[in-house]
């Protein structure tokens, strides 16, 4: 393909992209009444609950969903320019999270919350943000009703969460350490040898509850201080199904569960991590069921224990589930906690299930979300337990991920006693507890990299119907503590790769820097016209942007009064026969113009009486004097548009200007004559009032509070998937002007700073897998202190 035919795609695509932002800030009314569409936003099963039940608890599930995986990634890369320790990283990391889920679940909630606070026919409205819903009792007419709204994805019932796992045999007697041989299977002993028991580490489980003050839980329940034999139950414990207080299990369930991860007696340690603390959130009740209600309730406490996001547990145990329901019944809403979790860095493990093998795809729900950590049982022979659920994923995922001792585990049960129980909900505290381990190992390990440690060093099982690993049997293999530990622990010698360095496309002066700026996109010999405006007022060069990426050709500065022997030479060697000169003779003096003239170009001016003047006939210019869209700033103060002028060149998109207040005839009568449509208004209201928006066709508004603010308003809008960008100063203006086309030729967006890099344009750039930034303008315009602030940012 050809040079013009890429741009001509080019072009089409940016166009594209403008087309979009214009129709997304149109406005939009919203509509509230009840049609089909809506109707069908309910669930069959919820139709049917309605038919036996006036009112009926059901899950309002939102559109919007918190991007929490890109505020983790800045937050984590803030904290590693802050220096902060791997403590103060992690808590930023995780309250940037709940900070942005909390502003998406309460801007999407707003119009149904306000709906449901005022209908008599609602009895109850609970709503979440670690999944963007809203738990609601109410009337089917209500259900419809709420279904209207635009907001809102889809509606369905308050479904059972259920464990079905009798604990087998109870006991107040211990024969010996060899019962517990689940422990020494995964070689959890082998980790605490190299002085790695959990310590430092909390562990969490959501289940029936927990009777922490077992005698084998006591000293390890995170509310307890031995020293002073106080209880604090306020961030360690929580009961999402009746409300109390301090810490019970009035089913057994969560008692043997949490055994299994951190529990120790005298001489004998029957927790695969014996040093770690515990927490619980009860959300199974004591026939060991519950609802998506009270799981939710449990996983967004989780987040921050206590409302202190510090509080926040390392691990997450899960031995529950959802036996017969699919991701078709329920949605994804598990799947948005789980990622949720992830991203809070809290590592999140699962039962597979007990619906054994008698058919594949058998793992339940949620341990078959791919980003849930799904565990299989095995036996004291390291045979797959008959009753262990089976892949694969419908997600194409291999399920279980790994396998851990599921069969004949004994364990806490409240009254202080001990029983034998078996089930998936037996082996996924197992792994929970070497996660602890490996957390202790390495500190600064990742929930991704947990997960891939534990899987590529588990040892591998087969049996006759699964002869190869990983399988939809044992997953990758059976837990292996101590290979995972030392796999983990081990400082691998990182490539090394050369540190990214920040180019300069400067000169000793504004006039040198547009030079070299056209010298690096513009070869010898090829550009027929080029254009030159003046150097000390920057109205036609923000105008003149799209007609220079039209044409392929740079813009040149120049003094007003005089032409300089450097720019002269600079056409020369473009190999341009035409110069066109922005503005009148007070831009660019008659003066200049004959120093063109007597070096033998032909030399045209697109000009008029003011910069809106000119400003308009550059974009009859550009144009075949018909132009839908136009991008409207302001022409005096031109912080706020210095972003815009590379996109608006490349979607050949005309800049007309206008003053603060008050809306120049020229501006408005071109509006009129090029049959503009819609216009994005470039800026605040300080630099481009409402009262002149309110004058323009179909006008938005792109902007931030300051001119940095408005920068990222523009990247995030229209340069969201350029990863390579153009850096200047934002308080002097030519360099990023003059710089403006090239970044449209090549692609790229641009990014402004000052003496500083602005922290809002720190985080954007934080947030970005930048391929490479190049600084317009020399160490005056953007300091070397910046420089390396910005070469920090590139190669964290």
């Amino acid at each position: 393909m050809g040079k013009n035919s890429k741009a001509r795609t080019k072009r089409f695509s940016i166009i594209a992209v403008l087309l979009i932002v214009f129709s997304l800030l149109a406005p939009a009314a919203i509509s509230a009444e009840a049609n089909t569409t809506a109707v069908n936003k309910l669930s069959s099963s919820l139709v049917e609950q309605f038919e036996n039940e006036e009112k009926v608890t059901f899950i309002v599930d939102f559109k919007e969903k918190a991007n929490t995986a890109k505020v983790a990634s800045q937050a984590k890369a803030e904290a590693s320019i802050a220096n902060l320790s791997a403590k103060k990283a992690e808590l930023s990391q995780r309250e940037s999270v709940i900070n942005e889920l909390k502003a998406t679940a309460n801007q999407s909630q707003a119009n149904v919350k306000a709906f449901l606070n005022n209908n008599s026919d609602v009895e109850e409205v609970k709503s979440f943000h670690i999944t963007n819903a809203i738990v609601v009792t109410a009337t089917q007419e209500v259900a419809e009703e709420i279904a209207a709204y635009d907001e809102v994805s889809s509606i369905i019932p308050n479904f059972e969460v259920k464990v079905d796992e009798p604990v087998s045999q109870l006991t107040n007697e211990l024969q010996n350490a060899d019962q517990f041989y689940n422990v020494y299977r995964v070689k959890a002993p082998e980790v605490w040898e190299q002085g790695f028991n959990g310590e430092g580490l909390v562990v969490a489980s959501i289940d029936s509850g927990v009777q922490w003050d077992h005698p084998w839980l006591k000293n390890n329940y995170r509310g307890f201080n031995a020293e002073t034999g106080e209880v604090d139950h306020s961030a360690s414990f929580f009961d999402a199904v009746n409300g109390e207080e301090a810490a019970y299990d009035d089913q057994g369930h969560g008692t043997h569960v949490t055994g299994t991860m951190v529990g120790t007696g005298e001489g004998i340690e029957i927790g695969v991590a014996p040093g770690a603390k515990f927490i619980s959130a009860k959300a199974l009740d004591s026939s060991n069921s519950g609802t998506a209600q009270e799981i939710f309730d449990a996983a967004q406490w989780i987040l921050e224990p206590g409302g202190d996001a510090n509080n926040a547990p390392d691990i997450v145990n899960n031995s529950w589930g959802m036996s017969g329901l699919s991701p078709e019944d329920v949605g994804e809403y598990f799947r948005d906690v789980i990622t949720v979790w992830q991203d809070a860095n809290i590592f999140p493990v699962f039962s597979a299930g007990n619906d054994g093998q008698l058919k594949e795809g058998t793992v339940g729900l949620p341990a078959l979300y791919p980003e849930a950590f799904a565990v299989g049982a095995t036996d004291q022979n390291d045979a797959l337990a008959e009753f262990s659920s089976i892949g694969p994923s419908p997600y194409g995922e291999t399920k279980p991920d790994v396998s851990a001792p599921g069969v004949d585990i004994i364990s806490s049960y409240p009254g202080d006693m001990y029983g034998t129980a078996s089930g998936t909900s037996m082996a996924a505290p197992a792994v929970s507890g070497v996660a602890a381990l490996l957390l202790q190992a390495n500190p600064d390990a990742t929930v991704e990299e947990l997960k891939n440690v534990l899987k590529e060093t588990a040892t591998p099982l087969t049996n006759e119907t699964y002869t190869e690993v990983p399988n939809s049997g044992f997953g990758h293999g059976l837990v292996d503590a101590l290979a995972a530990a030392d796999a983990i622990a081990e400082q691998p010698e990182q490539p090394e790769h050369p540190a990214k360095e920040i180019e300069r496309l400067s000169g000793k002066n504004r006039y040198e820097t547009a030079i070299e700026v056209s010298q690096n996109g513009w070869a010898d010999d090829s550009v027929d016209k080029v254009i030159v405006a003046r150097g000390d007022d920057f109205s036609d060069a923000l105008a003149g942007a799209p007609l220079a990426y039209a044409w392929d050709t740079p813009i040149l500065l120049t003094p007003s009064d005089r032409m300089l022997d450097s720019t002269l030479a600079e056409i020369e060697r473009l190999g341009a026969e035409e110069v066109y000169v922005l503005g009148g003779d007070i831009a660019v003096s008659k003066n200049a113009q004959q120093s063109l003239e007597n070096a033998g170009y032909s030399v045209s001016r697109i000009k008029g009486n003011l910069r809106y003047d000119t400003a308009v006939a550059i974009a009859e210019e550009l144009t075949d004097g018909t132009s839908e869209q136009v991008v409207i700033a302001n022409g005096h103060n031109f912080p706020d548009a210095l972003t815009i002028g590379s996109f608006a060149a490349q979607a050949g998109v005309p800049i007309l200007l206008t003053k603060d207040s008050d809306l120049p005839d020229a501006t408005a009568n071109a509006l009129t004559d090029l049959g503009v449509k819609q216009t994005l208004v470039v800026g605040g209201t300080q630099v481009v009032s409402d009262d002149v928006k309110a004058q323009l066709p179909n006008a938005e508004r792109l902007s931030g509070s300051n001119r940095y603010g408005t920068n990222i308003a523009i990247l995030e809008a229209l340069g969201a998937d350029v990863n390579s960008l153009y850096v200047a100063t934002g308080t002097r203006y030519a360099d990023a002007l003059t710089g403006g086309v090239l970044a449209a030729k090549e692609g790229k967006g641009l990014v402004l700073v000052r003496d500083i890099v602005p922290k809002n344009i720190s985080t954007y750039l934080s947030g970005k897998t930048l391929e490479d930034l190049t600084i317009f303008g020399g160490s005056e315009a953007v300091s070397d202190v910046v420089k390396e602030a910005l070469e920090a940012i590139l190669n964290k």
